[in-house]
C-alpha cells in the first residue's frame, strides 16, 4: 500500500498544473501511476473550484478597498502582486472576470498584474510603488 503520504504533496502551483498542464503535474509526482485519468478529472475539477473560489474572494477583497470612493470617481486602476496571479492562469483569468463582475455598471475597476521593483538590498513594493506614483504626480 502507498500509503496516505503520497497524497499530500501537493503545492500551490499543482492546482494550476491539473488545470493547464496534467503531464507537467505528474512530472512532479513521486508515484505517477497512482493518479488515473478518473483520478486526475476530479483532481482538475477540485483545482478549477478551489482557484474559482479563491478569484471572488480576492475579487470581493480588492473590489472593497475601492468600493467607497465610486461616488467620487468611476474608473480605478488597482495594482497587484499576485504570485499566485503570475503562476496560475487560471486564478488571474477568474479574479479579472470576478471583479468585473460585482463592479456596478458604469462604473470601472481594472486590475494590473505588477512585479516588485528589484533593488540592491531588497526590492521595491507594490503599494509603495504606487506611493512613489501618486508623490510624484502631485
Amino acid at each position: 500500500s502507498l500509503g496516505v503520504e503520497h497524497y499530500n504533496l501537493f503545492k500551490a502551483k499543482d492546482l494550476g498544473l491539473l488545470i493547464v498542464d496534467k503531464e507537467e503535474f505528474l512530472s512532479r509526482r513521486k508515484n505517477p501511476e497512482i493518479y488515473t485519468n478518473e483520478c486526475l478529472e476530479i483532481l482538475e475539477f477540485l483545482a478549477s473550484e478551489v482557484l474559482n473560489r479563491a478569484a471572488l474572494l480576492s475579487a470581493i477583497l480588492g473590489y472593497s478597498s475601492i468600493a467607497n470612493l465610486f461616488s467620487e470617481k468611476s474608473v480605478f486602476n488597482i495594482a497587484l502582486d499576485s504570485r499566485l496571479a503570475r503562476e496560475m492562469p487560471y486564478f488571474w483569468e477568474r479574479f479579472q472576470a470576478w471583479t468585473k463582475e460585482i463592479t456596478p455598471e458604469g462604473k470601472s475597476a481594472k486590475l494590473h498584474l505588477l512585479k516588485p521593483i528589484e533593488a540592491e538590498g531588497g526590492s521595491v513594493s507594490i503599494p509603495m510603488i504606487g506611493v512613489a506614483r501618486a508623490l510624484d504626480s502631485l
